[in-house]
């Protein structure tokens, strides 16, 4: 792992006590309870805990020293001793980022950013080893805790970036370094929290604007948000886009297959050299399957294409891209020949309507039914916004539209064919008078509204029929 030697120099932390320069730390640990032999236990602070207060009991349980603040009681025993413990964690962590020297991709964006990240390793991964951010460790501590378990084996690491203000996608750039940095989209989602969708652009934007010198930025070229950022950046750009040529990646021949898509990917050189016709640009395609329908997924796939171009890779003529199922992302449980799609991980205005567009599109042999949940983080915005989705929705051709929340009764404003239920058992009850064998059910909200119990309720009824 690292020496005491590379953490004080990484850290800037004064040792008290006595422990040799050479010391090896085997891990570096935040929790108590997953000491392990040899580690170095940092003494995080929170809302509700101290871990100062496990300090004693970490290296009497076999950490080799603690990693306290300048502030907290001092203890007996081999200490580095820092300013602050979460700053000092992280610099550790880029210091372990920079002694292994893996390609490092950074991911964030209003909605989609698990997805991309989740085929964007799935892609990688048909080409090496790859670390990715495991659930929802995309924060401050979530980012370092990450870099910690690259492996020398590792070949890219695939960074998740989550964001609740300015100045916090800046600093996950800081601690982990990429190499290549991806902006899905910018759209509306913490809208609540940042006020306009300029100061969302301009925090989403940091990513690029703190790339190290070199780095590449991955462009949604349909975005005209994410373009006009990276235009203000200036760096070295790789596009996609879903129809676009100009792009330096993007698709055709989009056909369905099965509850998913196959299509050709097209790329090309951003470097122009001399033909005997002229002056032309290398391209090339493959033939891509996904397990997923909708432009959404696509768009996805077409960003971790990218990013592999980025990196030098260069695809196969045919390959699919599985990403790892990942609880209230897309994920399909067939029931008494019933389909339930479960995309209720998270939600906003974007996320909806691309999972309501690729939901009424897909083929379907019976009827298609959505339920739609609350959409968190929305401000002053929460009504309109609730009310526009059930607007979009109305006209997208579906047998039955389903509200369940306190907010989500604000979808059948201008969409008369909505009923609402404030509870979820009732709109389980409704539905499953209703289903038949060949209907499909999509359910999709924020994760404040615990939909996943709605989706075992439906398993489990319709599994007892």
């Amino acid at each position: 792992m690292l020496t005491l030697d590379e953490i004080l120099a990484a850290t800037g932390a004064r040792l008290s006590g006595t422990l040799p320069g050479h010391t090896r730390f085997e891990a570096v640990v935040t929790d108590s309870r997953a000491l392990t032999p040899g580690c170095l236990f940092v003494c995080l602070r929170g809302e509700r805990f101290d871990g100062h207060t496990f300090a004693e009991q970490a290296l009497a349980s076999g950490a080799r020293a603690v990693l306290i603040a300048e502030d907290a009681t001092p203890i007996a025993g081999p200490a580095l001793v820092v300013p602050d413990t979460q700053r000092g964690y992280q610099q550790i962590a880029r210091a372990y980022r920079r002694k292994l020297g893996p390609l490092v991709v950074g991911v964030t964006g209003s909605s989609g950013k698990t997805s991309t990240k989740e085929q964007i390793a799935a892609y990688l991964g048909l080409f090496g080893q790859v670390l990715k951010t495991e659930a929802n460790h995309n924060n401050e501590i979530g980012v370092p805790q990450t870099l910690l378990r690259l492996a020398p084996a590792d070949r890219v690491a695939v960074i998740e970036m989550g964001m609740r203000g300015p100045g916090e996608i800046a600093e996950l750039t800081d601690i982990a370094e990429p190499d290549v940095g991806v902006i899905t989209n910018i759209g509306t989602a913490h809208i609540g929290r940042l006020g306009s969708i300029e100061a969302i652009a301009q925090a989403k934007g940091e990513l690029w604007r703190h790339l190290p010198e070199g780095g590449i930025a991955v462009v949604n070229l349909d975005d005209p948000r994410c373009v006009a950022q990276a235009e203000a950046w200036g760096g070295r750009q790789i596009t996609f886009s879903l129809t676009d040529p100009a792009a330096t990646v993007w698709a055709d021949d989009v056909q369905p297959e099965g509850l998913g898509q196959v299509f050709t990917a097209y790329w090309k050189s951003n470097e122009k050299f001399d033909h005997p016709e002229g002056t032309t640009l290398r391209f090339g395609r493959a033939e891509v399957h996904l397990p997923f329908w909708g432009d959404h997924h696509r768009a996805n796939a077409l960003a971790a294409i990218a990013v592999g171009w980025a990196l030098g890779v260069t695809p196969p003529k045919a390959f699919e891209i599985v990403p790892e199922s990942l609880p209230g992302r897309v994920n399909t449980v067939s029931a008494r020949g019933v389909t339930l799609i479960d995309d209720a991980y998270n939600a906003n205005p974007d996320s909806m309507r691309a999972a309501l567009k690729s939901f009424s599109e897909l083929p379907a042999r019976g009827r298609r039914f959505a339920v739609l949940g609350d959409m968190g983080e929305l401000g002053e915005q929460a009504e309109e916004a609730h009310r526009e989705l059930g607007a979009y929705a109305a006209g997208l051709g579906l047998d039955g539209l389903v509200a369940v929340g306190k907010l989500a009764i604000h979808y059948g404003t201008d969409c008369p064919d909505c009923l609402h239920f404030e509870e979820g058992d009732a709109a389980c009850a409704y539905l499953l008078d209703r289903l038949k064998p060949g209907d499909r059910v999509l359910l999709k909200a924020s994760r404040a509204a615990r939909f996943e119990t709605l989706m075992d309720y439906l398993q489990d009824a319709l599994g007892d029929r």
